[in-house]
This record gives structure tokens, sequence and C-alpha cells, in this order.
């Protein structure tokens, strides 16, 4: 697949160079038309640098991914990540819903139920809608060592096409096929690194160990109690910031640098818009090459 749509992008490259020297050698009536010359020769030449770069930009994904991982100082493993979060996440709904319906079924706490349900239910949204998104980047997550390429592939084709038609599509495709093969199985790793920053670990691991000792030892319970009462609010802390917080703000800065490198690929004509089919910027490239 991959080779076929480099094949399809070379050859729209050289019918765009092509082009660009009948635009500029032949006799046409306007000059408008014969300052597109310059323009679709020059398009040409960075489609061709962005079809000889997919070796390169698959050795910098590599790297970037192997150097992200030396700094994080432990293996970078994206499926593990995600299986932890989503349980944690899976938990804490459980938790919630167990905690409304329990005060629900219970005629003389009916009160207490209601104002403790405003403000567990919007809670209970926050999370079950973070959930979700964690579960569909897990299921993207699986697919991009297959699919980027063929992304990278298909938008040097919308890249390479005539009088910039697909500029805008291919430089999206080109950025986005970078950058969220880095970034999106980068995420459960730094997600679970910012939790640990904030002192989950240390937090948790004392409570699992009590409990852990609680069936030969009953009277481990009030140990346990004391520890949940004292480090729950900063357990939930460190969950709310590193899995709810944490990920549509990763998100946004993510769509910055997709649409920043898009804009940078593109140029400043990146896509099928009015002013791509004007004598401006062609006009300009024309008498700059000229000059």
């Amino acid at each position: 697949m991959i080779g076929s749509l480099l094949a399809l992008g070379h050859s729209l490259a050289w019918f765009t160079y092509v082009l660009g020297v009948l635009f500029q050698t032949l006799p046409l009536p306007r000059r408008s038309l014969k300052a597109w010359g310059p323009t679709l020769m020059v398009d040409a030449v960075m489609a061709e640098f962005a079809l000889a770069s997919v070796g390169l930009v698959e050795t910098l994904v590599n790297w970037v991914s192997q150097m992200i991982q030396t700094a994080l100082g432990s293996p970078l493993n994206p499926t593990a990540s995600f299986v932890v979060i989503v349980t944690e996440l899976a938990a804490m709904d459980t938790i919630l819903v167990s905690i409304i319906v329990l005060l629900s079924s219970i005629p003389e706490l009916s009160l207490i139920a209601q104002t403790v349900g405003n403000v567990l239910n919007p809670a209970l949204t926050i999370v079950t809608s973070t959930l979700i998104l964690w579960i569909i980047l897990q299921f993207f997550a699986s697919f991009i060592p297959s699919i980027w390429l063929t992304a990278y592939g298909l938008g040097v084709v919308f890249y390479a096409l005539p009088f910039r038609i697909g500029r805008r599509l291919g430089s999206y495709l080109l950025s986005s096929s970078i950058v969220l093969t880095i970034t999106i199985p980068l995420m459960p790793s730094l997600a679970l690194s910012l939790q640990n920053l904030l002192g989950y670990k240390l937090l948790i691991q004392p409570l699992q160990d009590a409990l852990s000792s609680l069936q030969a030892n009953p009277f481990e319970i009030f140990n346990i109690i004391f520890m949940l009462s004292t480090a729950a609010p900063r357990i939930i802390a460190a969950i709310v910031i590193s899995l709810v917080i944490f990920p549509p703000v990763f998100l946004f800065m993510v769509s910055a640098i997709v649409k920043g490198l898009a804009n940078a690929i593109g140029g400043a004509a990146s896509g099928p818009m009015i002013q791509s089919f004007t004598i401006a910027p062609a006009w300009e490239l024309g008498g700059a090459l000229k000059g």
C-alpha cells in the first residue's frame, strides 16, 4: 500500500513539474497563467523531497521515541500503561456509582443522598467521559504503528497534486502522521509519570501492604481507616490531575503542534483556497526567480 502511494505521489510530482515547465515556456496569452510555472516547479520539487524523506521520518520517529524512553528512565510500554489507566478510572467509576446507589437505597438518608448525588453525579459524568476517551485513545494507539506510514504516503499524494489543490489536506496528513505517531503512545506513560510525581505510588503502596496483611491481622483495619482518611484526598487529586485534566491539555498541545507543523510544511497558501488561483503568490515567485 505504501509503495503504491509513494509511486503515485512521484508520478503526480513529475506531472506537476512538467506542467510548470509548460506554463513557463509556452506562449500563453496571459502573464498570470505563465507566472504559475515557477510555482508548479517548486511545488513538485518539495513533493519529491517529501517522498525522499520517508525513511528519514521513520528514523526520526524511532529516535524521538527512544530518547523519550531514556528520559523517562523506564521502558515505553503504551499497552500496559493504557491498561493501568483504564483500570484505575473504571475502579473510580465503580466507587462513585456504588456510593450513589447505596445512599439512594436507604430511605432514612434520602436528604443526604440527594445532596451527595448533586456533587457526585457531575464527577461521575466526567470520570466516565474520561474513561471513554482513554479507551478510544487505546484503540487508536494500537493501529498507529501500522497506519502512520500509509497516512504519510497519502499526505504526499495530496501534497503533490498540481495547482496546490490538496496542499492543505496533504500538509495536515503529513504533520499529523508524524506528531501523533510520537505523542499518542507516549501519552499514557506521561500520565502515569505525572501521577507518581504527585505522590500516588507513595500513597497507595502502604494501603496495598495493609490490605494484604488484613487477613492475618484483623486489627489492621483501624490502620487502613486512618491511612484512608489522610491519604484519600491526595490519591483522588493525583488521579484527577493526571488522568482527567491531563488528557485534554495534552491533546490541545498536540493539536497546536500539528497545526504549526502543517503550516510550516504547506506554507502560507496551503490548500484549495481562492488565493491559490490568483496571480499574487505565483507572480511574486515568478518575479523573484526572474530577478
